[in-house]
């Protein structure tokens, strides 16, 4: 099997875009994903699948090489297609990484049978800033104010995450539901209030206020008025792969899609906001 030395600035979308010969690039990226189970280190030397034509040396050392013949493979189309795909229990596509610098998440125990799929906000601007708690989602979608768009899957799907609390003290609805039969995905965006209409961020109990902010509508379960950073287009359509994704592979429906502030008592609208910029999609 042919082989090849990572060099500083790599990552799984340019190496298959030199190397995919006859196959399409998003086939051979997903097979360079999978072959390495999501890991890509500097100095490492990973496997290169093979391609139609054998487009790959036995051992590729240097980035000058002369670049095999790239040719385009039309790919059929289908409204419901997604482009997410979980292999191995990793997810699948183009905008995805495994690993952040950082990261504080702790993964617990083996999962049981998932039954639901929980939407969260971080209340943050960044997912460099929303891995730096032990408490944490398996799935993060960055926003505009970082690398908009990109998915940081924290674990394996075997793995949970503590996305939930399961004391009753904490707990208003779905008490069935805990971290070990639900995956949780943290959207990134902040959260803001309205106090003597004076727009504040609403951080850790420290309001600040913002500057031309373009805000969801208005939300409440009777804690105040609260608004949300919108989703951006690439937040969506992240949010949405992840979700079809996950609701193939565990067999769940739309009704499986909770929000978090509906299971304990949290901002109002930290999900609602999300299924709502998602649920045209689904």
């Amino acid at each position: 099997m042919a082989t090849y030395l990572v060099k500083s600035g790599d990552n799984f979308y340019n190496i298959a875009t030199r190397f995919h010969g006859d196959k399409s690039r998003k086939a051979y990226q997903n097979e360079l994903i999978a072959l390495n189970n999501g890991k890509l280190n500097k100095g490492a030397t990973i496997k290169l699948p093979s391609s139609k034509k054998d487009a790959t040396k036995k051992v590729v050392k240097q980035h000058t090489e002369t670049k095999p013949k790239e040719n385009v493979v039309k790919e059929s189309k289908s409204k419901n297609k997604c482009s997410c795909c979980i292999k191995n229990n990793l997810l699948i596509t183009s905008n995805i990484i495994y690993k952040k610098g950082g990261s504080m998440v702790k993964k617990n125990k083996k999962v049981r049978k998932i039954k639901a799929i929980v939407l969260h906000r971080t209340a943050g601007g960044t997912t460099a800033g929303a891995v730096r708690s032990k408490i944490g989602t398996t799935f993060y979608v960055d926003g505009p104010r970082g690398n908009d768009g990109q998915i940081f899957q924290s674990f394996s799907l075997l793995k949970r995450t503590n996305h939930i609390k399961s004391s009753k003290k904490y707990r208003i609805a779905k008490y069935d539901i805990k971290s070990y039969n639900s995956i949780g995905i943290e959207v990134i965006g902040y959260a803001y209030y309205k106090k003597d209409d004076i727009l504040y961020k609403d951080i850790q109990g420290k309001p600040k206020q913002p500057n031309n902010t373009k805000l969801s509508k208005a939300y409440s379960n009777g804690d105040g008025i609260y608004y949300w950073d919108p989703l951006s287009s690439k937040q969506i359509n992240s949010v949405v792969c992840i979700v079809k994704a996950l609701m193939k592979k565990y067999s769940l429906s739309k009704n499986d899609i909770l929000m978090h502030e509906l299971i304990q008592g949290k901002t109002s609208g930290e999900g609602q906001c999300v299924m709502d910029a998602i649920k045209a999609k689904i």
